[in-house]
């Protein structure tokens, strides 16, 4: 690893850990309650920020792997995919393989041994199918067809983050946008960013980042 990105190795490994045990932990509630959309909201905000942050540090295969988890519970957060056994077992295979991985990173081998392709395959193969399945439905007309896109670089939230904000103003909490800006030629803009987004989430909760 670059020497510019190895003293960040110890914030990415804690951030790694921390997300590995929210998924441990909201995996089995979401095997018990498939639509607790909270808990949906949770794993997918935990797979988001380790595709983020494995993707800054370098690590492809763990990048690969929380892209699809992350899309499969995009699905299921829209109502698209509803959770059953087999995908249920390959988000905890998953889920067991990045630990693997998480390892083999500590003993300095990086993740690029592993090989998921089969895994990649198993979770492509269930998103697939709840887009066959949508595709079967007839079409219905999107309710804000004649608004704009949103501009490149714009931080748009979904109703998911916006119940939180409105929960956070019914506990009299703050809800605060932050705006970073790096310098244009900062090498490891990413890497800092991961660190920027470390410690305001131990000065409160982060509902969404851009980028990831």
């Amino acid at each position: 690893m670059d020497d510019g990105m190895s003293e960040y190795l110890g914030i990415f490994l804690d951030e790694l850990e921390e997300q590995l045990q929210i998924l441990d932990e909201r995996l089995l509630l979401l095997e018990r309650d498939p639509a607790d959309s909270g808990t949906i909201g949770i794993v997918f905000r935990a797979a988001h920020t380790l595709k983020g942050s494995s993707a800054a540090m370098g690590f492809g295969r763990i990048k690969e792997l929380t892209h699809q988890m992350e899309n499969l519970f995009e699905l299921m957060r829209s109502g698209r995919l509803a959770p059953n056994a087999s995908l249920m077992n390959a988000l905890f295979r998953s889920v067991d393989e990045i630990k693997t991985m998480k390892a083999a990173i500590q003993a300095g081998e990086g993740d690029e041994g592993r090989d998921i392709r089969d895994l990649l395959r198993q979770l492509a193969d269930h998103a697939r199918e709840a887009a066959d399945a949508e595709e079967r439905e007839p079409r219905k007309p999107a309710a804000d067809e004649g608004e704009p896109a949103p501009d490149e670089g714009e931080l748009v939230l979904d109703g998911f983050h916006r119940k939180a904000i409105y929960h956070a103003w019914d506990q009299k909490l703050n809800a605060l946008r932050v705006l970073i800006r790096f310098a244009s030629d900062e090498s490891f803009a990413y890497a800092r960013a991961l660190v920027v987004h470390r410690t305001l989430e131990e000065m409160g909760e982060v509902i969404a980042s851009f980028p990831s």
